[in-house]
């Protein structure tokens, strides 16, 4: 198995250079993918016109692949590991299944959109957004922080999708940044 890596970027470092100009040698790796299918589609047709690499992408959610690989170990056939969220890379981090990414990679993005340990990258960036309704709620009574939608104000007004993939981000990231109290006493609970 070839180690697996972080993301697709990852790949058209490290694996672009492996090319041959001999078709019987035409190279391929396998993507595991979590992300939206649009999306890494898009990318894989560029990185396969640019690189002559095939890529077999496999596509589920972003836990189940990680779970996957998990179980497959050091004999998962994914090269490349593609997910919408951190926490699954963080779990496979955990058990060593990640591997180092090229330093020339990682000196494209600003670390504090990579692994300390090195073995993820960041390739792309969104924001979460509260949707509120004027005739409901003020624009001044908006919190100014996440941390204050926990406050007695907002009890009953709030409503969120925890079973939604972008809900655990939110709250490790809370935890990262404040502490695992400081999530706990806010009702968080991953």
């Amino acid at each position: 198995m070839s180690a697996v890596a972080c993301a697709l970027l990852a790949a058209c470092g490290s694996a672009g250079s492996a090319t041959s100009s001999d078709p019987a040698e035409a190279q391929s790796i396998t993507l595991y993918s979590g992300q939206h299918e649009q999306t890494t589609d898009g990318l894989v047709t560029a990185f396969e016109k640019q690189t002559g690499i095939r890529v077999n992408v496999r596509n589920d959610d972003e836990d189940t692949l990680a779970n996957l690989i998990a179980v497959q170990g050091s004999r998962s056939p994914a090269d490349v590991f593609y997910t919408e969220n951190s926490p699954p890379l963080e779990f496979l981090q955990e058990k060593g299944l990640l591997s180092a990414v090229d330093p020339a990679t990682l000196a494209r993005t600003p670390a504090k959109y990579s692994s300390p340990g090195k073995d993820w990258v960041g390739v792309s960036a969104r924001v979460s957004v509260l949707v509120y309704n004027p005739s409901l709620l003020a624009r001044s009574q908006l919190p100014a922080s996440v941390m204050q939608l926990a406050s007695p104000e907002y009890q009953g007004k709030l409503a969120l999708a925890p079973g939604e993939t972008d809900f655990q981000p939110i709250v490790t990231s809370v935890m990262k940044t404040y502490g695992r109290a400081r999530r706990k006493s806010r009702g968080a609970s991953t």
